[in-house]
């Protein structure tokens, strides 16, 4: 089994939004400087034995360098897409292409995580059903793109061959042989983690469950930007982090930009 990490572009984000008062006002500091940080987006390719290839999220709409965009996503979280990492060039490092790919789990379905559903009509899609449910209320509850944040309700209507809701009554789904999803509540009612068991060294993926190294600590600090259930989010990083122990994995942050740059495997390089 092999994992290819696909860099999907750069996203600004006040770092409030991912650690909780990062930046805080003090008597002696009353009007601190606010830091505006760079954050990697990433999809991941995985070629199984036995499932064949299949994707862990699915990055960046192409949309967000659009005016199709929502304004209020523009100021507060603006993207930029570098030579080469849209997402067809990103599989092509990885000798691969759109048709090649048969399943899709999306960790959650905020729209850095959905984007390229367009490019996958063929694919069966896994998510999680609290998540799903959450989602399609909410981009149905309004004709305004920016009140449907965070979920881009584009990727969401893409019709693709079957849609499957998985449940959350377990903690730990082996989905294929060597692929484990754990069920990290809190950013989201419902978001999947990916623990893959490899010959190399096992990794995992939390996606949002853990921005940054920083959020997962030990101790762990909380995230201060769009958070469901703030108790659910730091029960779940004890849950991160127990899994990681029991598999001897290495965690593999969301988006933050210096591990990505400094400790992770990028694509056409891979984890096997």
């Amino acid at each position: 089994m092999k994992a290819y990490v696909l860099n999907t572009g750069t996203l600004k984000i006040d770092k409030n939004a991912f650690l909780l008062n990062a930046v805080q006002a003090r008597r002696d500091n009353p009007n601190p400087r606010l830091e505006y940080i760079d954050c990697c987006t990433y999809a991941v390719l995985v070629d199984h034995p036995t499932a064949g290839k299949f994707l862990y999220d699915l990055g960046v709409n192409p949309d967000a360098l659009s005016d199709k965009w929502p304004e209020e996503l523009k100021q507060v979280c603006p993207y930029t897409m570098g030579e080469g990492e849209d997402f067809l060039s990103q599989l092509a490092l990885c000798d691969t292409k759109p048709e090649d790919v048969k399943t899709i789990i999306l960790s959650h379905l905020h729209w850095d995580h959905t984007g390229n559903m367009h490019l996958f009509e063929h694919c069966d899609v896994y998510a999680p059903i609290r998540e799903l449910e959450s989602a399609l209320l909410k981009i149905h509850s309004s004709s305004n793109l920016d009140d449907q944040f965070p979920y881009y309700k584009p990727d969401l209507e893409v019709p693709v061959k079957h849609l499957i809701g998985l449940t959350d009554e377990e903690e730990e789904i082996e989905i294929f042989p060597g692929v484990h999803l754990i069920n990290l509540p809190g950013h989201t009612p419902g978001l999947f983690a990916m623990l893959l068991e490899l010959e190399g060294g096992n990794i995992v993926f939390p996606s949002d469950a853990s921005y940054l190294a920083a959020n997962y600590g030990p101790p762990a600090h909380c995230t201060g930007g769009v958070l469901y259930d703030n108790r659910a989010y730091m029960r779940s990083m004890e849950v991160l982090r127990k899994y990681a122990k029991r598999y001897n994995a290495r965690v593999l942050f969301s988006h933050d930009i210096e591990f990505f740059k400094n400790e992770m495997k990028v694509a056409p390089e891979y984890y096997a």
